[in-house]
């Protein structure tokens, strides 16, 4: 497992400064993540919290597209 991989990691959601979703992703072994929500979902604000790699120091999100 590369070491830069994210391993842990949260997003919430925002709608008006009050998180309304917060999604867990724990033990991912994939660069590229596809995050699916149901469409009546709103929200203002994306936060992405990275809590651990595979041994990185560091972390990185270089990309993030929402639809």
């Amino acid at each position: 497992m590369p070491l830069s991989l994210v391993k842990d990691y949260d997003i919430e959601l925002y709608l008006g400064g009050e998180c309304i979703k917060k999604i867990e992703k724990n033990n991912n072994i994939l660069r590229h993540n596809v995050i699916s929500l149901e469409k009546s979902v709103k929200c203002d604000t994306i936060k992405v919290n990275i809590k651990s790699t595979y041994g990185a120091k560091c972390a990185r999100v270089f990309e993030a597209r929402i639809y």
